[in-house]
């Protein structure tokens, strides 16, 4: 999955500008050499479609690089700012879903647990519709309310998220949103935010972590070196600590709690 995302995410950033490079100097060229009023108009036309195009390219591209900032490049202060330029001007409405998302998870990062609460309280006020969006909703919420010590409020974020995961479709199988998390992670983090840290650690350490982008492993080792904080294993705590400390380097909010672990 991350070998996928990052071909795709390389391809569209080197052959996207090409591709309009050449339409629009195509077009120009066009436009400047026809004698014909009317294939002018028409071409002028197919340029200004071409602008439009090219906009909403721009907006998703810069959607692909806030999305690699987060889960790969561990920034998520830059994928904020992306995501508030994206919404900014996304005229066509076609980012704001995904943009939510990206929000919710970017805050939860920085640890603006309090912003996160607000944040989806609004959300919840509007009404969430959107499936994806619920179940990060749920996800955030769990965490948010755990980190900031309110165990009643995170479980029932829990419970709702599970509610959501377990939601079948028309095929009678789990949404596509059920699979965005590795619920052994999840169960991990729920049972920290209940006191049971060796059940964190029976879950946590069944977790594959060759399929995990910097994200995901991030918040892994953190449920890891909690649990393991609190059962006195001091060994695996050190480990999750070093390795936490490379992968948050470009986080300091992420970074200065660690330290003061």
């Amino acid at each position: 999955m991350k070998t996928k995302f990052q071909i795709s995410y390389y391809l569209r950033l080197l052959l996207i500008p090409a591709l309009y490079l050449f339409f629009f100097g195509f077009m120009i060229y066009s436009i400047i050499k026809t004698k014909s009023n009317g294939q002018r108009f028409f071409n002028i036309f197919i340029l200004l479609l071409g602008c439009v195009a090219c906009a909403y390219e721009t907006l998703r591209v810069l959607y692909d690089i806030a999305t690699k900032r987060l889960t790969i490049d561990s920034k998520p202060a830059v994928a904020l700012k992306l995501v508030s330029f994206i919404e900014k001007y996304d005229f066509f409405k076609a980012f704001p879903t995904s943009c939510q998302m990206m929000r919710m998870l970017a805050m939860t990062d920085l640890r603006e647990f309090e912003e996160v609460k607000r944040y989806i309280s609004k959300l919840e006020k509007e009404g969430i519709e959107d499936y994806d969006v619920n179940i990060t909703s749920r996800y955030c919420l769990m965490q948010a309310q755990g980190e900031s010590g309110n165990r009643g409020k995170s479980n029932e974020a829990f419970k709702q998220l599970i509610r959501l995961r377990d939601q079948k479709n028309q095929k009678g199988k789990r949404q596509k949103g059920a699979y965005y998390f590795n619920w052994e992670v999840v169960n991990g983090q729920h049972k920290n935010y209940e006191g049971d840290y060796q059940g964190a650690l029976r879950y946590l350490n069944d977790v594959d972590e060759s399929k995990m982008n910097m994200r995901e492993l991030m918040h892994y080792l953190l449920a890891k070196m909690t649990a393991a904080g609190k059962t006195g294993n001091s060994e695996l705590f050190s480990q999750c600590r070093e390795r936490l400390k490379n992968i948050t380097a470009n986080n300091k909010p992420m970074k200065d709690y660690i330290e003061q672990m």
